[in-house]
């Protein structure tokens, strides 16, 4: 008999029993079950048990807290029926360990702050430069003022949940009716079908602060009213004298967004409304607080040239929307607002907490029996 040429794992390899040309061992392994949701998040007990523990009660509270929250897991596990100690002797062990590497994570989360603590300040001031950096492009391609942007970022999503500028009016007249003053337009105001009152109270008004004078919060009241009504009667078409009229009632919103005193409160929610109404504009804003009439026309020309050079419809009305919402302060308002809110969650003293303790447990557990729970 001759031998064969070829080697017995590979001729085995060729055999029928070694299905779909793959070698035996690829075959016949057994296939690994998925963790289950308790294996997967299980040990977030402990975990959270000692960051609440350590924030009440320093180390002796996070010893406390992670054997708390790793007795909750067991108890937990014995009632899914999932893998826990077998004895109360092998349960005590890994209660102890948890307290154990609670209180030693504690106390180097501590150290850590107090090393980190000479960093604070100057990691504030580059927080706050990046910050204004970011408001300044947004006003920049928004049109959104650099301050109403700051503050709602500051405010985050509860940004929308302030009044409208309408009721935002009523709560400070009624702020000036607590105060004695009448919030309610003079009746020669009221019948001024040619709105010669309106203009001589906007003009003194508007004169008074443009010399650099103070004026009440009454006469701010009044002159926005009376601004509102020359607008009104304003022709659409006339845009210059729109835009111009639009920046004299921002300087009076301004002056009724800033008192002090009695009516700070209500000066507060007429500041919110403000920021509110501006990042509601789907379109840009200009710098007298119109929406662009640009904004449009550069979408529709974007949107066209784009469409016939593609020779794609769809393909130019996307171009002309991404155009259109590139600037839009509504879309730009949303993003800051929500983004602010996450990153302050994300950067709060307890998630700093947290993210700290998982990295120290982390390296603690590597070597630690809690690997391997009841064993």
């Amino acid at each position: 008999m001759g031998t064969s040429a070829m080697k017995p794992w590979e001729e085995y390899q060729q055999t029928e029993f070694s299905p779909k040309g793959h070698g035996p061992w690829e075959d016949y392994q057994v296939p690994q079950k998925n963790p289950s949701a308790f294996q997967k998040y299980g040990k977030a007990l402990p975990t959270g048990g000692a960051v609440v523990g350590g924030l009440l009660g320093n180390v002796p509270g996070a010893i406390l807290g992670g054997a708390g929250g790793e007795a909750a897991r067991q108890l937990l596990g014995r009632a899914m029926g999932e893998q826990t100690p077998q004895t109360s002797m092998a349960a005590a062990k890994d209660i102890g360990i948890e307290g154990a590497i609670s209180g030693a994570t504690e106390g180097g989360t501590r150290l850590l702050g107090m090393a980190a603590r000479p960093l604070a300040e100057p990691f504030g001031n580059m927080m706050s430069r990046v910050g204004k950096t970011g408001a300044e492009l947004t006003e920049a391609v928004t049109g959104l003022k650099v301050p109403d942007v700051m503050q709602a970022a500051r405010q985050g999503v509860k940004t929308y949940l302030a009044p409208g500028m309408g009721k935002a009016q009523e709560i400070f007249g009624g702020a000036l009716e607590k105060a004695g003053i009448k919030s309610r337009p003079p009746l020669n105001q009221i019948l001024d079908p040619q709105l010669g009152v309106a203009r001589k109270i906007a003009l003194e008004v508007g004169s008074k602060l443009e010399k650099g004078g103070q004026i009440s919060a009454e006469e701010a009241l009044r002159a926005r009213q009376a601004t509102d009504r020359i607008i009104a009667g304003t022709p659409i078409k006339d845009r210059a004298t729109r835009g111009s009229l639009m920046e004299l009632r921002n300087t009076f919103d301004e002056a009724l967004s800033s008192r002090s005193g009695s009516l700070k409160d209500a000066s507060v929610k007429y500041r919110q409304a403000i920021v509110k109404r501006n990042l509601l504009n789907p379109m840009r804003i200009t710098k007298q607080g119109q929406m662009s009439a640009v904004a449009p026309l550069l979408a529709s020309t974007v949107g066209s040239t784009v469409g016939v050079s593609r020779k794609s419809p769809g393909e130019g009305f996307g171009a002309g929307a991404l155009t259109m919402a590139a600037g839009s302060p509504l879309l730009w308002g949303a993003g800051i607002t929500a983004g602010a809110d996450v990153a302050r969650a994300a950067t709060s003293p307890l998630s700093r907490r947290a993210l700290i303790q998982l990295a120290i447990r982390k390296l603690i557990r590597d070597k630690s029996p809690m690997q391997q729970p009841g064993q």
